[in-house]
């Protein structure tokens, strides 16, 4: 995909307490750091989504985590810390961490 076929995110989950925002990290530094924090926290997001009725499948060592039930799909890239929803690329949240993801996948899920 080319930059210039690459879509905005239409809003943020804010700032993130798990993997804060480090004004002096870099872009590169940023991304690799929300990669390894979303990592640290697989076993718990598979735990969670076990729960609540969804497969976790994370392909790519970990850039690409896929949650669906059948009928809702959430991929997540935990270093851009892109958020989408059943394929709609235009409608993307700014996710930085595996909370904000379980709450935004909770929120979609009526939970």
């Amino acid at each position: 995909m080319s930059k210039r076929d690459r879509y905005n995110d239409v809003r943020s989950a804010g700032r993130s307490d798990v993997a804060p925002f480090v004004g002096w990290q870099g872009h590169q530094g940023r991304h690799s750091e929300r990669m390894d924090t979303a990592l640290r926290f697989r076993d718990v997001m598979e735990q969670w989504c076990q729960a609540h009725g969804l497969k976790l499948t994370i392909h790519n060592e970990g850039h690409h985590w896929k949650m669906t039930n059948g009928v809702l799909l959430a991929e997540w890239w935990p270093s851009s810390a892109k958020l989408v929803f059943d394929k709609k690329w235009a409608n993307g949240i700014h996710c930085h961490d595996v909370e904000q993801l379980a709450t935004l996948v909770g929120k979609r899920l009526g939970i």
